[in-house]
């Protein structure tokens, strides 16, 4: 019973949900040297001149001897303007073997995949983020900002929901 209890588990594995909110960390640091990878997904400058900036970045934790993840993958969002600059940073993964991919599949909607080991298995994970709450907190950081000057980090979050390859 026990032994087909594992199995059956093992076998949902492939199908496996979970959502779950990923917050803004202003508390994150990356050297230069250890970005292997940035992939724009959004970069454009509205009527009034604001700058919208959000790509994924890959960061590589250096090779090792055993069998520890390589890389970390981060969305990072900026809006640039004249008065003030806001940011936020967004952890996806801190597990990442292989990245494999990030695209933009609607407005505020992303697809990110990479290869992580969960459970003595190699799998292929597929986040779709949904980045809109992260855009209504920004328009919301900078009307209260007014005409002040203001650069800040801002305080929201993200949804991600991952599948299972």
């Amino acid at each position: 019973m026990k032994k087909s209890i594992i199995v059956l588990f093992s076998l949902n594995l492939a199908g496996t949900v979970q959502a779950r909110e990923v917050k803004s960390n202003p508390q994150l640091t990356l050297r230069p040297s250890e970005i292997s990878a940035v992939i724009p997904l959004v970069n454009k400058v509205d009527d009034t001149g604001l700058q919208k900036r959000l790509q994924i970045v890959v960061q590589d934790q250096g090779m090792s001897t055993d069998v520890s993840p390589r890389y970390k993958v981060f969305l990072s969002y900026a809006s640039l303007a004249e008065m003030g600059n806001l940011t936020a940073d967004f952890e996806l993964s801190a597990n990442v073997f292989e990245f494999l991919s990030a695209t933009r599949t609607a407005p505020g909607l992303y697809t990110i995949k990479f290869k992580e080991l969960r459970n003595g298995k190699m799998l292929e994970v597929t986040q779709e983020v949904n980045a809109l709450q992260l855009f209504i907190k920004e328009k919301e950081t900078r009307t209260n900002c007014g005409d002040n000057f203001c650069d800040l980090t801002i305080k929201s979050k993200i949804l991600v929901q991952e599948s299972i390859n």
